[in-house]
């Protein structure tokens, strides 16, 4: 559900606020972990198998999706978000 929710927020906003490349792998991260865990341990279960490809491809399309995002607004997609600045904060490094 989260990773749907992600894909609409995105939609939603049309800008990256509160969003990166970062997050997005550190999800799909926290998504492809405990799957291979509850694969190892429920391998016949097909409820389960069916939610790790959906989760993961869910995950696949947000990480992609931001991707061009970052590509349209001219942003590097992994650039360090610190280098970055946003009309609201100016940092100064």
């Amino acid at each position: 559900m989260m990773s749907v929710l992600f894909i609409a927020m995105l939609l939603k906003r049309k800008n990256l606020s509160g969003q990166s490349i970062y997050i997005a792998l550190f999800k799909m991260l926290g998504t492809v972990l405990p799957s291979i865990l509850f694969f190892l341990r429920f391998p016949g279960s097909v409820l389960l198998n069916f939610l790790y490809v959906a989760i993961f491809g869910s995950d696949a399309i947000y990480l992609g999706m931001l991707y061009v995002k970052h590509r349209e607004l001219g942003i590097t997609p992994l650039d360090p978000v610190l280098k970055r600045t946003s009309p609201h904060i100016t940092l100064k490094l």
